[in-house]
């Protein structure tokens, strides 16, 4: 089955790696961010209360437009690994005429409920997202609000605007099945193309002055590269801290990292930070929406390109785990590069670096993503805590000099 239309349910790289692939839901549970929150039918999550959040969505709307009524789509209650997503229909009186719209609204999750990522800057965000949309095609969905003030909804949020489309699923993964995996030929590689179409087109946005101010990590180095490294280390010390175990492997990475440091870094350009197709909707194949910026920054174009490919070959593995077809010739890294080149005229350099830079960045992503879904009784505690790093062969793989496949 695909994933319902919305504009970006943020399920997280969170799929159950050890049961049966059951394709009939794209969507997974995530915490509730409101205090009073009430535990759904199942207790190992929580979500909001509909009813509640609607009257709270009202008394803020009324600030914006007249007599809003507003009704949300409970399903998307319980979505979101990262962020918090929530999709709401609302109507207001406008010219004394009623006017109806489908909305988006992202806010952080609850603290204590274990969150990715130690903070979120919805603020940082949505600015983001902004620049985006005003300075190139990327299909980046427009921010209608931004709200700082917590006394609302307990938290900081934005609302953007709702497009229809399919998104290709985590959980469990699109590579089981999904309408890529159903498509032709002709239609997988026009989502491929068109895919590696909006890295290219935000790669291409000159940076200014205050572009950079926005987008540069403040973490240390000397390049935007060696701070986005030091972001990396830091992050995975906030997961051992918080988890109380340390890994071998990914520390193994770092250090072959260190002693494999691109004399040149090359071009630096606005990253996504986060590109994959899990985060772009698409009708009739072709994205018309790209979403999930919360780790946008600046850097080297090859770490997106590689992200990309890094990640659809962890889905790729795990249809193979399995034994299922999955898609073998989709986002293949040769293509990929050579689509990316003729749509930039930019030259992709040291890409084992950064294949292996990607899928150490995602080691405590996952590490932290498992551990929730165990938390939260969806997947057994694994006998070593490598293998919450779900996509570590592929790591090791490298680190043992293999060549990545295709």
């Amino acid at each position: 089955m695909n994933q319902p239309a919305n504009t970006g349910l943020d399920t997280g790289p969170n799929p159950n790696l050890d049961t049966a692939p059951d394709t009939r839901s794209n969507t997974s549970p995530n915490s509730s961010l409101d205090s009073g929150a009430n535990p759904s039918s199942n207790p190992s999550h929580w979500v909001r209360d509909a009813k509640s959040m609607e009257a709270q969505l009202r008394a803020w709307l009324s600030r914006h437009v007249e007599a809003p009524q507003v009704r949300i789509d409970e399903r998307s209650l319980a979505t979101g690994m990262s962020s918090e997503t929530v999709l709401f229909d609302y109507e207001w009186v406008q010219g004394g005429q009623r006017k109806r719209s489908g909305c988006v609204l992202r806010m952080p999750p609850l603290p204590g409920t274990r969150t990715l990522f130690p903070v979120y800057d919805l603020d940082r965000q949505q600015r983001i997202m902004r620049l985006i949309a005003e300075r190139s095609s990327v299909p980046v969905p427009r921010i209608h609000w931004y709200e700082d003030d917590s006394q609302w909804l307990g938290a900081p949020f934005f609302v953007m605007e709702r497009r229809e489309g399919l998104v290709p699923g985590d959980s469990p993964p699109y590579v089981f099945q999904s309408f890529l995996t159903e498509g032709t030929a002709e239609q997988v590689q026009l989502a491929e193309q068109e895919t590696v179409r909006i890295i290219a087109d935000l790669h291409g946005i000159p940076l200014r002055a205050d572009d950079r101010a926005l987008l540069d990590l403040t973490t240390e180095g000397d390049t935007p590269l060696r701070r986005h490294f030091d972001d990396l280390l830091q992050h995975y010390e906030w997961v051992c801290r918080e988890e109380g175990f340390r890994s071998s492997l990914l520390e193994r990475a770092h250090r072959w990292l260190s002693d494999n440091w691109p004399e040149n870094e090359g071009d630096q350009v606005v990253l996504w930070g986060d590109a994959r197709v899990g985060n772009v909707m698409y009708q009739d194949y072709r994205p018309v929406a790209a979403f999930d910026w919360e780790c946008a920054t600046i850097g080297p174009p090859e770490y997106d390109v590689c992200w990309l490919v890094m990640f659809h070959g962890w889905m790729q593995d795990l249809a193979a785990r399995f034994r299922l077809p999955g898609m073998p010739g989709f986002l293949r890294l040769s293509n990929v590069v050579a689509a990316y080149e003729a749509l930039t005229s930019r030259k992709l350099k040291n890409l084992e670096f950064y294949l292996v830079y990607a899928n150490t960045r995602l080691g405590p992503i996952m590490q932290r993503s498992m551990m929730r879904a165990v938390q939260y009784d969806h997947a057994p505690m694994p006998e070593s805590t490598e293998d919450l790093i779900t996509h570590r062969a592929g790591l090791e793989k490298l680190l043992a000099g293999e060549t990545w496949p295709g």
